[in-house]
């Protein structure tokens, strides 16, 4: 009896979610829009993390991983000014 409450109750959740993106398609992918940006945007700190990290592996920083961090800070800069949230 409890699984066909909860299938019961799963269909009717799902019927109205599905109702409601329908109706509110307009505003859903603007929502969406904004996920896509915010994403971009933790993609690229995650990025910029995993370098420094791999820079940084070695206990030991050279002239050129300095410089090399210095670009992808200018490229993380980018990546978070260039699209608005």
């Amino acid at each position: 009896m409890q699984w066909l409450i909860t299938w019961g109750v799963k269909k009717w959740l799902v019927g109205v979610v599905n109702t409601a993106l329908v109706e509110y398609k307009d505003k859903v992918e603007k929502a969406r829009a904004f996920l896509a940006t915010a994403i971009k945007k933790v993609d690229a700190i995650t990025d910029f993390l995993k370098s420094l990290d791999a820079k940084l592996a070695d206990n030991k920083v050279t002239d050129e991983e300095v410089d090399l961090a210095i670009t992808d800070a200018k490229i993380l800069g980018r990546a978070l000014v260039t699209e608005k949230l």
